[in-house]
C-alpha cells in the first residue's frame, strides 16, 4: 500500500516538473517572438539632392579646407586671361580672373579646419522663402518683395540668435560650383560671402534651390548661431 502511494506522489511530482518546465519553455518562445520595440525614426528634411549636396559641400569646404584649396589651384593652373576651367571642364569667364583666385587661395592655406554646420528646417524655410521671391524677380538680391531682409523673414518662422547671414548664388547649377562660387566672390572686394562660409560664429545652416526665368539657377543659403522654431 505505501509502495502503491510512493508510486502516485512520484508520477504527480514528475507531471508537476514537466508541466512547469513546458510553461517555461513557452514563456521563453512567446517573448522571443514578442517585436522588440524601435524608437521614432525623425522625419527626414524636406531638402531636394541638390540642396542636400549644397550642405554636404559646405561642410567639406569648412571641414577640410585643403581639399578646396586643391581644386582652386587647380583652377588658378587653367587659367588664361580671365577664363576659367571649373572641375566639370565647364569655362568660366570671371570679372577679375587671377586676383579672385588667389585671393580665395590665399585665404585657404591659412584655414583652420572648423565643424561642421547642423542642418536647419527653419532656416531652410526661410531660404525657400527668398528664393520664390528671386525665382520672380532675381534683381531682389537679399530684399524680399515685401521688403524684408533675411532676419525678418526669420523672425516669421521663429527665433534666430544673434549672428545670420544670408549668402546667394546665381547661375551656378550644382552644388560644388555653388559653394565656389562663393569661396572665390568674383566680383565682391569685401568676399563677405566666403567669410560667411568660413566663420566660427555660425552653427546653423539651411538652403533652397531653384531655377528663376530663362533656366537661370539659384540657390538661397542661411546660415544662423542657433535657431528655434516658434512655439504655437
Amino acid at each position: 500500500m505505501r509502495i502503491e502511494i510512493r508510486k502516485v506522489i512520484c508520477r504527480s511530482l514528475i507531471l508537476i516538473c514537466f508541466a512547469f518546465f513546458c510553461l517555461g519553455a513557452n514563456a521563453q518562445r512567446n517573448t522571443s517572438k514578442k517585436p522588440q520595440s524601435t524608437p521614432p525614426v525623425p522625419p527626414p528634411n524636406n531638402l531636394s539632392q541638390i540642396e542636400l549636396e549644397v550642405i554636404a559641400e559646405i561642410n567639406l569646404l569648412r571641414t577640410d579646407p585643403a581639399s578646396y584649396l586643391k581644386i582652386l589651384q587647380e583652377m588658378r593652373a587653367s587659367l588664361k586671361g580671365k577664363t576659367v576651367k571649373l572641375p566639370n571642364g565647364t569655362l568660366w569667364t570671371m570679372n577679375e580672373g587671377a586676383p579672385a583666385l588667389d585671393s580665395a587661395i590665399k585665404t585657404l592655406e591659412k584655414q583652420d579646419k572648423l565643424k561642421a554646420l547642423e542642418l536647419s528646417d527653419g532656416l531652410s524655410q526661410a531660404s525657400r522663402v527668398q528664393l520664390k521671391d528671386l525665382q520672380e524677380d532675381i534683381t531682389l538680391g537679399h530684399m524680399g518683395r515685401d521688403g524684408s531682409d533675411v532676419n525678418a523673414r526669420l523672425s516669421k518662422i521663429g527665433l534666430a540668435g544673434k549672428n545670420t547671414s544670408e549668402n546667394l548664388a546665381i547661375y551656378s547649377t550644382n552644388a560644388r560650383e555653388i559653394v565656389l562660387s562663393l569661396v572665390i566672390d568674383d566680383g565682391l572686394i569685401t568676399r563677405i560671402h566666403r567669410a560667411n562660409l568660413l566663420s566660427d560664429k555660425f552653427e546653423k545652416v539651411g538652403a533652397a534651390y531653384g531655377t528663376g526665368k530663362k533656366n537661370v539657377g539659384i540657390c538661397v543659403i542661411v546660415m544662423a548661431d542657433k535657431f528655434e522654431f516658434r512655439k504655437k
